[in-house]
């Protein structure tokens, strides 16, 4: 297919995407388009530049239903949740150990449509020279938003295949281009690269605080600084540095406080209510994010949250399954693990005492949640596998999913798309706050480390930590699990320290059984339910087999595929 030929296919999906806005659409005929009069045109080149923003690939319908961030298709592939429905196409990878380059499950179209976004934006680096008639900020500002969203989707592969090839600009000729892999570091060399050249003279806001409603949803210079110290913190980890270079810790470290210097510097701060940043669009402690709402504040798409993760008695069909691994990964009050023989922990009164996140983010027997208390006991339990409506939405664990949901929201079913037009937030300060803690635990900087862990974890009032050496690494990799459950880090971050495997391999997924007697006492019990499989190979994703094939061999697969 010649890249001409490609443009009207381009930018129909884009007019689809823009919606009813009447200047928008006040456009060329699509069947007359081509490089000329698409990238001299103010109006097309403006929906040719928000159709690179779909390169996120941040949504997307699971199933049939509602669409879903698709993000968080990682967490059970952690040790975070269970699947209890092959919706997101996981049980081919950690039930059954079978993903090969044949069979992908989740990661079936993710190759494809990331290299499909590459191009897209490929082709608007190739042709901008055109735009020499429209105002040169706005170009400015396109070139740098596309340059990072290249970076981005350059990122994406680098974490799930590791090194891979480099395609700058769209081929001329109808035949498949053949590119061998480059290696990790070169591929972050280009993403490093890129991001540089945009920091060298932005002409994109500040950050969310410093631009108007109108582009919020689009990127900021603190989002280039926060995935520069992100794809360095990648680098200098396990995976990608096995001989442990210090020179990459220093450029992660260097990279992490420029990127909290600058957010903080452009109006970013924790916020003080932990559970409302999911739910609270464009607040200041999010950096980067995707959302639901067009910045005019019109709904594009409604999210199926509610449903797929509430319980029976609250119209859900429970997913996902928090697992009761994440459950004891949460402190008591006082700083404690639940181990501690000093805790005070108790198993018949497992959420006493605990790190509030937990209560935030979890819901369990006894949560009180839209008017009435959550009951998974058995027998008569409305959210237990004998529920009087639903049964079969039962948690397996006996957990539900409280983090990303709003109390008011009612469940629909799937033809009447109600639902909370939540976001998917990218990049936020509590992470580059925890990035940089690594670095400087790596780097032996204890106490620089224990400021910016405790920083995050006084929002919560949770006691600052004040562990040294391997116990402050530890404690460090639980805080990671716990502030940032469920988006999109803790699959990654077992990879790249290269633990996956010795954590979740051949182990089972455990939760918990409450049976409640007559005179009304409970009795909890901790359960193995499914087995689940990380084998060492599952350290990257494989490549698809079409791939490799239609290469003649010069795309090199991962190992043991």
């Amino acid at each position: 297919m010649k890249i001409k030929n490609l443009i009207p296919v381009l930018l129909i999906s884009f007019l689809l995407a823009v919606g009813c806005n009447k200047d928008l659409l006040d456009v060329k005929p699509v069947d007359k388009f081509t490089e000329a009069n698409v990238f001299t045109d103010a109006k097309t080149l403006e929906i040719y530049v928000n159709g690179c923003y779909r390169g996120f690939y941040t949504f997307d319908k699971v199933g049939w239903w509602f669409p879903l961030p698709l993000d968080h298709f990682t967490s059970p592939l952690s040790d975070e949740n269970y699947a209890k429905f092959d919706f997101w196409g996981t049980w081919t990878i950690n039930h059954n150990g079978a993903l090969d380059p044949s069979n992908l499950g989740c990661f079936q179209w993710k190759w494809a449509k990331l290299y499909e976004s590459v191009k897209n934006c490929n082709l608007f680096m190739d042709n901008v020279a055109l735009a020499k008639n429209i105002d040169p900020a706005l170009v400015g500002r396109y070139t740098d938003e596309v340059r990072f969203i290249r970076a981005y989707l350059y990122f994406d592969l680098l974490r799930y295949w590791g090194g891979v090839p480099i395609v700058k600009t769209v081929p001329s000729l109808d035949k498949y281009d053949v590119i061998a892999r480059n290696t990790p570091d070169e591929v972050v060399k280009f993403i490093v690269d890129e991001l540089d050249q945009i920091l060298k003279d932005p002409k994109i806001p500040n950050s969310l605080a410093k631009c108007d409603e109108t582009y919020k949803g689009r990127v900021t210079t603190a989002a280039v600084h926060a995935l520069k110290a992100r794809t360095l913190l990648f680098s200098a980890s396990a995976i990608f540095n096995p001989p442990n270079d210090r020179a990459k810790w220093d450029k992660a470290a260097t990279a992490g406080k420029a990127a909290i210097d600058y957010a903080e510097a452009n109006g970013h701060q924790l916020v003080p209510d932990y559970g409302g940043i999911f739910i609270t669009p464009f607040n200041m402690e999010e950096i980067f994010i995707r959302s639901y709402r067009s910045p005019s504040g019109d709904l594009d798409i409604w999210s199926g949250l509610e449903t797929f993760y509430n319980s029976p008695s609250n119209g859900g069909w429970t997913s996902l399954c928090p697992t009761q691994d994440m459950v004891e990964s949460y402190e008591t009050l006082d700083g404690k693990k639940i181990t501690d023989p000093t805790s005070g922990y108790t198993l018949d009164h497992f959420w006493e005492n605990r790190d509030p996140r937990l209560a935030q983010s979890i819901l369990f027997d006894g949560s009180q949640w839209k008017g009435h208390k959550i009951e998974t006991f058995v027998p008569g339990g409305v959210d237990s596998n004998e529920a009087p409506v639903g049964y079969w939405n039962y948690s397996i664990t006996g957990y539900f999913v409280k983090k990303f949901l709003k109390e008011d929201v009612v469940p629909g079913d799937y033809d009447s798309k109600r639902g909370t037009p939540v976001h998917n937030v990218i990049f936020r300060l509590a992470e580059l706050y925890l990035n940089y803690a690594e670095t400087q635990i790596e780097l032996g900087n204890d106490a620089e480390a224990q400021k910016y862990i405790n920083l995050v974890r006084a929002r919560s009032n949770m006691p600052n930590i004040t562990d040294n050496g391997a116990a402050l690494k530890e404690r460090y990799r639980n805080e990671r699990k716990v502030e940032l459950f469920m988006e999109n880090h803790r699959y990654h971050d077992l990879r790249r320290w290269d633990i996956a495997t010795s954590i979740m391999n051949n182990k089972p997924i455990r939760g918990i059984d409450i049976k409640k007697a007559v005179d009304g006492t409970k009795t909890y019990t901790i359960v193995d339910r499914q087995v689940i499989m990380f084998p060492e190979k599952y350290r990257f994703v494989p490549i698809p087999k079409e791939e490799i094939d239609r290469s003649n061999k010069i795309l090199i697969q991962n190992p043991g595929y």
